[in-house]
Order: C-alpha cells, then sequence, then structure tokens
C-alpha cells in the first residue's frame, strides 16, 4: 500500500511538472513575421552583363560566380599602364656605366699624377707641371658627384612615376575582380533584377540573395513584457501548418530593439493591440519550409 502510494505521487507529481511546463511554454505568445536576411549583389563596374549563371530559386555556395560585367575596357586600360611602367622602366638611367667614363677618366688623371711626383721627387720635374692635373682631378670629382646626383635624382623620379601607375593597376584590377559577382555567403536566388545583355552601372543591384538555411523571425513584444527577453535567450517561434495545426522550431534572440514603435497593422494577432511594442528579431534555421513574410508567434521558455 505504500510502495502503491509513492509510485502514485511520483506519477502525480510528473504530470504535474510536465503540465505546468506546457502552460508556460503556451501561456505567453508575442505574434509577426518571417524575414529573410536578404541582400542585393550590386553591379561591380559599369557595362553589359555577359553571363549569368543563376536562375530565380537556385542555391548558390559562398563564393559563387553567379554573374560577369563587361570588363573589355578595364582590361585594355590594364595593358595601356603595363606599357607605360615598361617603358618606364626602359628609361631608367644606367648609373655605372654613365658614370664609368668619369671614374676612367679620373683614374687616367690620378696616374698620370702619380708619374709626375715622382720625377718631382727624383729632380726631373718641378711642382708647376703637377698643379694642373691636379685642378683637372678636382674637377673630374666634382663632375662625378654632380653627374651621380642628377642622375639618382631621375632615377628616383622615374621610380615614382612607376609607383603610381603600379598602384593603378592594382586599382583596375580590383575594378575588374568587382565585375564579377560573388556570393558572400550561401544563399538562395530570390530574384535577378537584369538580364543577360543588358547595360548596368556600378552600384546597380543584379541579384536579390538571401541566406540560406536560416531566418529571422520578427516579433512584436509589448513594453511591458520586455523584461522576460533579452539577447541569447532560447524561444520557441511557431507557425501555422494545414488543418489548424503548428509547427515550432527553436530561435534565439540576437536584437532587441532600443525604440519603441506603434505595432504595425501587417502583424497578424489575436486581438487588437494598440500600445507601444519593441522589435525582436528572432534568428533560427530553416529547412526551406518557412518563407519570408509568413505569419508566427514568438513563446519564451522560460
Amino acid at each position: 500500500m505504500v510502495l502503491f502510494s509513492l509510485r502514485s505521487f511520483f506519477i502525480f507529481t510528473s504530470t504535474f511538472l510536465l503540465c505546468s511546463a506546457c502552460n508556460r511554454v503556451d501561456g505567453v505568445r508575442y505574434y509577426g513575421n518571417f524575414e529573410a536576411q536578404e541582400l542585393l549583389l550590386p553591379a561591380g563596374g559599369t557595362g553589359k552583363v555577359i553571363a549569368m549563371f543563376v536562375n530565380e530559386g537556385d542555391v548558390c555556395d559562398s563564393g559563387l560566380v553567379v554573374a560577369i560585367v563587361d570588363t573589355t575596357l578595364l582590361a585594355l586600360e590594364r595593358e595601356r599602364v603595363t606599357s607605360a611602367i615598361e617603358a618606364l622602366r626602359a628609361s631608367l638611367p644606367d648609373v655605372s656605366a654613365q658614370l664609368a667614363v668619369l671614374i676612367e677618366k679620373k683614374i687616367a688623371l690620378e696616374g698620370e699624377l702619380s708619374r709626375i711626383e715622382n720625377l718631382i721627387r727624383s729632380g726631373s720635374a718641378n711642382e708647376t707641371m703637377a698643379n694642373p692635373v691636379r685642378d683637372k682631378i678636382s674637377l673630374v670629382h666634382k663632375e662625378y658627384e654632380a653627374a651621380k646626383s642628377g642622375l639618382a635624382r631621375n632615377e628616383r623620379a622615374i621610380l615614382s612615376q612607376i609607383g603610381a601607375m603600379e598602384s593603378e593597376l592594382e586599382m583596375i584590377g580590383e575594378r575588374i575582380g568587382r565585375c564579377y559577382l560573388r556570393t558572400p555567403f550561401r544563399a538562395d536566388v530570390l530574384e535577378i533584377n537584369v538580364k543577360e545583355g543588358e547595360y548596368v552601372a556600378e552600384g546597380t543591384p543584379v541579384i536579390s540573395l538571401a541566406k540560406s538555411g536560416t531566418i529571422n523571425f520578427m516579433a512584436w513584444v509589448p513594453g511591458s513584457d520586455l523584461f522576460s527577453i533579452t539577447p541569447g535567450d532560447s524561444v520557441l517561434v511557431f507557425c501555422d501548418r494545414p488543418k489548424g495545426n503548428m509547427e515550432h522550431y527553436g530561435g534565439v534572440v540576437v536584437h532587441v530593439s532600443e525604440r519603441p514603435q506603434f505595432l504595425p497593422s501587417m502583424v497578424q494577432t489575436r486581438e487588437s493591440r494598440v500600445g507601444q511594442h519593441y522589435k525582436v528579431t528572432v534568428s533560427l534555421e530553416n529547412d526551406g519550409s518557412v518563407k519570408p513574410g509568413m505569419p508566427g508567434e514568438l513563446v519564451p521558455i522560460q
């Protein structure tokens, strides 16, 4: 009898706790809509769309090239700049060759001076014969320093021009790279705004993407209940299914609006609400069954 009573007590307690948990989940609900994490992929250059590799509804991996804008003019510009750089490199002065003449002249004069000084020491010549040679050596030395300075200055000027053109070449390469439109993440193609062969300007939205595998739910929570929801909380999001059934998904609160707003009319609620609410963003995994725009209900997990 005692054993039966204890078993009955445990069953009653477990049932009560389970019912309490269900009541907590099914108690407070906040209403809103599902929204895709959309991105408008813009054209990175101006020109004709020469290739479109995707169709609406396709799922694309991250980094996939989905469209190409014509890069002919940019490629020609890159060739022009490359040729100009090569021409400037060819015009760089050959410093060692141009200074070699003065060096050889100086060596010859120093040899002549050495011969005259030997004659002076032997008494066969006097200092008046050596002075003109010393003057010539001094003049050649000045010519050497001036030529060296001028050649270095000319070389720096040309290298500066080459550096500027190499930077321009990098910019052209970057612009060419942007003409290859790539998906920044794994995404679903929602809409293609430009057809292959159409002319686009830089920045024109070409393709509308939605982040694949995840979706956001935007709920509206009255200020009086805001204390119960904070970023990082785990929640349940319910959405309608056929025959009056509801399916739930686990999500995480990623953002709570800092400013209140009046509840928008597009949110479907069970009763009229006119007070100010805070927008709460929940991120959840999506297997494809939840579509943007569908209504839903957020239930905090206490």
